[in-house]
């Protein structure tokens, strides 16, 4: 899977840029604009793991993809922002969504929780970017890791994006459960025809 350059380094060298990404965001530019989308690296070509939370403290000076702060850093500067519209904030997210790597930066508990809680619209989007990009998603394997410490999972395990995403849009708790277990395909056609994502 690609994934921005920006996202690879040290915890704090990968915040730091993050940060000059932001502040271009929140001044009004696109996303393609503000940041090199085409500058990325392949994950299965190194062997860092993709971190989708805070890292655990001490943790966050070994090279690795971070792929949180981008995403909490930009929710905190459009709730600081009087002049960041509804609409602008939307579209970002369809932006994001775009992407693969953009997709995965939604995965942790964090910028799960800021960017989908209480917007139905938002947790279908954000499945029917699942949909499109599971496969890519599917070939990066068991590099993901969230939480402050734990073993490379890969990306069906975590359940805050995409499970508190289903459970929310009509999917018994337990069937959604049973994914983030398991992560077949054919569960997850199951789920997507329910939900009618490809459509």
């Amino acid at each position: 899977m690609l994934i921005l350059k920006i996202f690879h380094g040290t915890y704090k060298a990968v915040t730091q840029e993050c940060r000059k990404v932001v502040k271009r965001l929140v001044a009004g530019e696109s996303l393609t604009a503000a940041v090199r989308t085409d500058d990325a690296l392949e994950s299965t070509q190194t062997s860092d793991e993709i971190m989708l939370d805070h890292p655990y403290p001490g943790n966050g000076a070994t090279p690795a993809f971070y792929v949180e702060p981008l995403g909490e850093m930009l929710g905190e500067g459009i709730s600081s922002d009087r002049r960041f519209s509804l609409e602008r904030e939307q579209a970002l997210f369809a932006e994001f969504l775009e992407h693969p790597w953009g997709l995965v930066t939604i995965l942790g508990r964090q910028n799960a929780q800021s960017w989908l809680v209480e917007s139905p619209s938002r947790m279908r989007q954000y499945l029917q970017a699942v949909e499109r990009h599971r496969l890519i998603l599917d070939a990066a394997g068991e590099c993901f890791v969230g939480g402050t410490h734990g073993s490379p999972r890969s990306w069906w395990n975590f359940p805050h994006g995409v499970g508190f995403s289903l459970v929310n849009l009509g999917v018994p708790i337990e069937q959604a459960r049973a994914f983030g277990h398991t992560g077949t395909m054919p569960e997850w056609r199951s789920l997507s025809s329910q939900l009618e994502l490809a459509s």
